[in-house]
């Protein structure tokens, strides 16, 4: 530290300051504002000392409180100009005493001024410096609050001012009015500003659509509000509650319906207040008197909602907000309490008017834009997923049912006919509504028609199992495409042949009967089960009449042996018996 006159010097320790009796002021560690950054990120975790100082930089988009104002601008032109005023200046938060101040001053007079150079992309509005004072603390010479500047094109975040802060609203870049975001970055009456955010400006539009209402509320408690502070809340609590920017609304009129107690008209009789009295009659126009509730306001607040992006907030979701009351209503108090400077008093939202619309409201309508890229992604969705199914019902299920099905069955009913009971040859064992008593042959038709149908084909022979699966496939593929006509006749036809096999038909193979295809294109699922169940049950019948004759023919076979064995003769081989020539 500079000496002055002949006291003695006294050596400086880098980590012990000052050698001896005196030691070096410690301010300690310094404090960051919100939506700043460190100039010297060691100044985070370093403790200061007189008479140290430190810069944070308002982050951009920011500028540092009151630096537009003229009084500001003048104390900055005056801090250069008198040195004790400066010092007077920066220690009016501390008593300091004569010998103090004029220590001070003496320091400041031998002190060189020194201007630091800023970092690129950083402006004097931004910066927000403190300096270590012989007080022990800092002393600021700008406010430590950073707050939206105006006019650069950005809207950032306010969420750090204060309730009776008015942020800018609205940033297009410029300062001028008449465009919608006047000079003070404020929305202009009948305006609507949209796009704005920390990288965009907004852009700026007359409102060619609004909905004009009102709220009624009622407020107690220890003081009445003027009328500015309950427009500026109700703006703030009808945009959380409707879920819109609080710039799209402005303040229309409040009408006023107020008492008060006698107690806060008498000046100097404060004491009354905590008296109980005797509560007045009971009527519309008088109030119960406490010492919490001196003051009692009942305003209806008109608000004009603007409609700036339906995306956001269309205008028939406005209509059923403020339709429901049982929800609109205590969102508004809610946020009367939790987001305005009304918390200190008692709100209660009353009543909230039926909007009137005034405008195009075809503007208040969501109006999606046309993207054939959605489309197309759509189509190819709905594609794949109909690919998949057909592969399913035409490749998957049709190998299934064929290892577990056709490879292993026994006989089929072409080649047995006359096993057939004649149950089967009058008509069909079942009606079409028959798969009411199939439900999970319903189900598994889902995946297996094709296999289903070709598999019924195969058992009575009336195509080869793997050409009905394509058969079938086609005829899926063409109702899958809406095209049920064409698609029932492919089996229609088949439907007929069948009944010619089992004797109850017209006789005519290949004949497509105008029955058959009804009953295909009303319900072609009933009719496959129908089908299904008809031969199922024949070839069941038709198996266990085989099996019984197999059995009555090894019945008779194993006698004749034992007679043959008795009586010494060997069994001639039946080949051996019969001529060459019958072989």
């Amino acid at each position: 530290q500079p000496v002055q006159d002949d006291r003695e010097e006294i050596p400086w320790d880098q980590e012990q300051g000052w050698l001896g009796q005196c030691q070096p002021v410690v301010c300690g560690f310094g404090s960051l504002s919100a939506h700043a950054q460190w100039e010297d990120p060691e100044d985070n975790w370093r403790k200061l000392v007189y008479p140290e100082s430190y810069r944070i930089f308002c982050d951009p988009g920011y500028q540092v409180e009151g630096y537009n104002d003229l009084v500001y601008q003048q104390l900055l032109e005056s801090q250069n100009e008198d040195d004790e005023t400066v010092v007077s200046t920066t220690q009016s938060s501390t008593t300091t005493t004569t010998s103090q101040v004029s220590f001070l001053s003496g320091l400041a007079g031998e002190a060189t001024t020194t201007t630091i150079p800023l970092p690129p992309g950083i402006e004097e509005s931004q910066v927000i410096k403190s300096t270590c004072t012989a007080a022990g603390n800092f002393s600021q010479e700008t406010s430590v609050i950073c707050e939206p500047k105006c006019g650069d094109g950005r809207v950032v975040p306010v969420d750090h001012l204060p309730w009776n802060y008015k942020p800018e609203q609205c940033d297009d870049g410029n300062l001028k009015s008449q465009d919608g975001c006047n000079a003070i970055c404020r929305v202009e009456k009948g305006w609507v500003c949209t796009g704005g955010g920390p990288d965009t400006k907004d852009s700026c539009r007359q409102a060619g659509l609004h909905a004009d209402s009102s709220v009624v509320i009622a407020i107690s408690g220890q003081r009445i509000p003027d009328e500015e502070e309950i427009a500026d809340a109700t703006l703030i609590a009808v945009s959380e509650a409707l879920g819109c920017p609080a710039r799209d609304l402005e303040f229309l009129e409040a009408l006023f319906s107020h008492e008060q107690d006698e107690a806060i008209e008498a000046d100097g009789e404060s004491e009354s207040l905590t008296t109980s009295t005797a509560p007045p009659a009971a009527t519309s126009s008088t109030y119960y008197k406490s010492e919490y509730h001196v003051s009692h306001i009942t305003v209806a607040v008109s608000f004009r909602v603007k409609m700036s992006d339906p995306k956001m907030l269309s205008l028939d979701e406005i209509k059923g907000a403020m339709a429901a009351t049982q929800v609109f209503l205590p969102k508004l108090k809610v946020a009367y309490v939790s987001k305005t400077s009304l918390s200190d008093l008692y709100v209660t939202a009353m009543e909230v008017v039926e909007p009137t619309v005034d405008g195009d409201e075809s503007l208040g309508e969501v109006v999606e834009p046309v993207n054939f890229l959605i489309y197309l992604v759509t189509a190819f969705n709905i594609a794949l997923g109909l690919f998949g199914y057909f592969f399913i019902i035409s490749v998957v299920a049709p190998l299934i049912t064929w290892v577990f099905n056709v490879r292993s069955r026994p006989e089929r009913i072409m080649g047995n006919f006359n096993y057939l009971p004649d149950f089967y040859k009058e008509g069909w064992i079942s009606n079409i509504c028959s798969w009411t008593r199939s439900k999970a042959t319903f189900i598994s038709l889902i995946f297996c028609m094709p296999a289903r149908i070709a598999l019924t084909w195969d058992h009575v022979g009336l195509m080869p199992y793997w050409s009905g699966v394509i058969r079938a496939s086609v005829c899926c593929g063409l109702y899958l495409c809406g095209c049920w006509p064409c698609g029932s006749a492919l089996v229609a036809g088949k439907r007929g042949d069948l009944r010619d096999f089992f004797g109850f038909g017209d006789g005519v193979k290949g004949n497509v009967e105008l029955g058959d295809v009804a009953c295909y294109i009303c319900c072609p699922i009933c009719s496959v089960i129908q089908e299904a169940r008809h031969v199922d049950s024949a070839l069941r019948a038709v198996h266990a009449l085989i099996e019984e004759e197999k059995e009555r023919l090894a019945e008779k076979q194993l006698p004749a042996e034992e007679d043959d064995a008795g009586n010494g003769k060997s069994k001639v081989p039946k080949q051996a018996a019969m001529g060459s020539g019958q072989v």
